[in-house]
This record gives structure tokens, C-alpha cells and sequence, in this order.
């Protein structure tokens, strides 16, 4: 069985940057929303909507744990009145202050499948745990050059204040 897709996603201060599928049209509807199995609902999933942002902050994500089940949408209305419908289901594998790594799945109802075993499982913990430290090491390293950087360019600082 091939390794399903891992989409990384920039977050910053919360919002979402990035989508995995977004109509851009004026007659497009996006969001994205926490999923559970439930018959009585639309398509036989609950959903939890998440707010939308302004400007390049598409989604807040704020509320989006580990393992949550998700469901991105971005529907297109034709000038005739038609839905083109698009969905993307997965699973949250990794969450840290600037990414959101999102696993996909085949429908709704397996990305919540997938989401309840990732919940009980040590491998994907583990596997969730690295991923935020690969990204506390790259953040380091960032600080690391920037720190060089600033180092290396400064000049001999004489005191303020100094009266010769």
C-alpha cells in the first residue's frame, strides 16, 4: 500500500497560509472544518467550521489539534447556477507554530477512521514528536545565522554618551 500524501502547510500567528485546495472565484466557497462520522448530518459527517481570515490568512487554526480529522473544501458555482464540488479529507500528523502537516484520506469517514488510531498510537506520537523537532532544529539553525550575521557585521561600538 503506498504511504498516503503529507501536505505542509504554513501557519503563522495561528492562521493558516496555505490550502491543499482553495477556489480562488468570486462564486468559489472554501473553508475548512473538523469532521466526525455522524448518519444524520450532510454526506453522514458533522462538521466544525473554522474561521475564515482576511487577505492571505486563509483559515484559523487555532482550535485544529494533533490527529483531528479535517475536511478542506473549495466548491466553484458556474454562471449557470451548477456546483463544481472539491473536498480534501485528513488527518492533523503535525502541529507546530509555523506549519500544519495534514495526511490525506480517501473520504471523510477514513480520515476519522485514521484520525481515532492515530489518537492510540506510539508510532504516529512519535512520529508527530519528530516532526516538530525537525522544526525547533531548523528554527535554531535560522536564529544561529541570523545571530552570525549580526555578529559579523557589527562594527567597534563606541559608548554613547562618551565625552572625549
Amino acid at each position: 500500500m503506498a504511504k498516503p500524501k503529507v501536505h505542509k502547510l504554513l501557519v503563522a500567528n495561528g492562521a493558516l497560509l496555505q490550502a491543499p485546495i482553495f477556489e480562488t472565484h468570486s462564486r468559489g466557497s472554501n473553508w475548512l472544518a473538523l469532521i466526525d462520522v455522524d448518519m444524520s448530518q450532510p454526506g453522514g459527517l458533522s462538521r466544525r467550521f473554522m474561521n475564515r481570515g482576511r487577505g492571505e490568512c486563509l483559515y484559523d487554526v487555532e482550535q485544529v489539534g494533533l490527529f483531528d480529522a479535517v475536511e478542506f473544501g473549495a466548491d466553484y458555482t458556474t454562471s449557470m447556477g451548477s456546483k463544481k464540488r472539491h473536498r480534501m479529507y485528513g488527518v492533523v500528523v503535525g502541529k507546530t507554530d509555523g506549519m500544519l502537516a495534514i495526511e490525506e484520506a480517501a473520504s471523510g469517514a477514513k480520515a476519522v477512521v485514521r484520525s481515532k488510531e492515530a489518537r492510540q498510537s506510539t508510532a504516529d506520537r512519535a512520529a508527530a514528536l519528530r516532526l516538530e523537532k525537525e522544526a525547533l532544529i531548523t528554527r535554531a539553525a535560522e536564529l544561529e545565522r541570523e545571530a552570525q550575521a549580526l555578529e559579523s557585521s557589527d562594527e567597534p561600538e563606541t559608548p554613547r554618551n562618551h565625552v572625549s
